[in-house]
């Protein structure tokens, strides 16, 4: 999947926003770690711990590495310990999947809607990770079941921040499995999508997503991609294959909806059969309604360009580690 020219231009063009969150994530466990190795076992605790949690902490733990974090704790539950180790692990192993976490596949029929939840969840356990952490280390201990519940993040329980920071992501889908009315409720913060659509597809189905402050293009070129990673606030690109509706719904362009709609290209002819679960009147509507969304006023004039806004850059990194870090409670 990560061969595809379409999915490695994608990646290069958001590369500053994953690379952000993939040097703040890589931060925030170096953090970690060294905070871990900063309360070194004293006086056998780590050996009292030991013997004390038994076949338990032999068999499912770094004994070690739990003594370290909560060497002047003198009563311990397994659970606890159990979930800080899996909360660090879960850390080391999101940084390891490199831009691999940022890529998802829907398979043929597959729902758009649930590969994108999964990916997103896994996306989520990062926060959640940290939010263990942090849990773990107050006092009184934290419920053993709030623990367990943090396991997994699934972005409706994401709050602002979270929202705000959160990477691009990038699925592979078919054109016939292109049903995209169910990424409207992940379109928020600062949530953005770019969509490598494979073989034929309906040609105008991203008009669905239009609402005044999220920026959506369906393209044949990956240039659209800039504007998307410009933007500010939550958004989706499509690209898509020749034939199809090429237009740009960009929030900055203006006040009124024609000024923020460009259209650069229609088929010339009407959609006449179905495609997948997509009828001809179905496609066929959705065009009709990227026509009607993208009329100006007969006496106003054409939209005007808004600038790109610059790039993330290293205060991004520090913003984004920096909360990830104090969710952890590391001073």
């Amino acid at each position: 999947m990560l061969s595809d020219a379409r999915i490695q231009a994608a990646l290069t063009a958001l590369s500053a926003a994953t690379g952000s969150f993939r040097a703040a994530l890589a931060t925030a466990v170096e953090q970690v770690q060294r905070h871990v190795a900063a309360h070194s076992p004293h006086d056998g605790h780590a050996l009292r711990l030991g013997a004390e949690l038994g076949a338990f902490a032999a068999e499912r733990i770094n004994v070690d590495r739990f003594a370290q974090v909560f060497a002047e704790t003198r009563s311990v539950e397994p659970v606890l310990i159990e979930a800080v180790e899996r909360a660090l692990q879960t850390l080391e192993e999101l940084s390891a999947l490199g831009a691999e976490l940022f890529v998802a596949n829907v398979p043929p029929a597959g729902c758009l809607r649930d590969t994108v939840a999964r990916a997103l969840e896994q996306i989520g356990r990062v926060f959640a990770a940290t939010r263990v952490v942090e849990l773990a280390k107050s006092q009184p201990g934290p419920d053993p079941e709030r623990l367990r519940s943090l396991d997994a993040l699934p972005f409706r329980s994401w709050n602002k921040a979270q929202r705000l920071l959160a990477p691009p992501l990038v699925v592979h889908v078919d054109g016939a499995d292109l049903y995209v009315g169910g990424l409207a409720e992940f379109l928020d913060g600062g949530q953005k999508f770019v969509l490598v659509v494979r073989g034929e597809c309906p040609p105008a189905a991203l008009v669905r997503l239009i609402t005044p402050d999220v920026l959506v293009a369906q393209s044949t070129d990956s240039e659209c991609l800039r504007r998307l990673a410009a933007c500010n606030g939550p958004a989706v690109a499509a690209l898509v294959p020749e034939g199809t509706a090429q237009f740009i719904h960009d929030p900055r362009g203006g006040q009124q909806l024609w000024q923020r709609l460009a259209v650069s290209s229609l088929p010339q002819t009407r959609p006449l059969k179905a495609l997948g679960g997509f009828s001809a009147a179905q496609q066929a509507a959705e065009l009709d309604q990227l026509r009607a969304l993208a009329a100006a006023p007969a006496a106003d004039q054409p939209a005007a360009t808004a600038a790109a806004a610059a790039p993330a850059g290293p205060e991004a990194v520090e913003r984004l580690a920096n909360w990830l870090i104090n969710q952890a409670g590391i001073e």
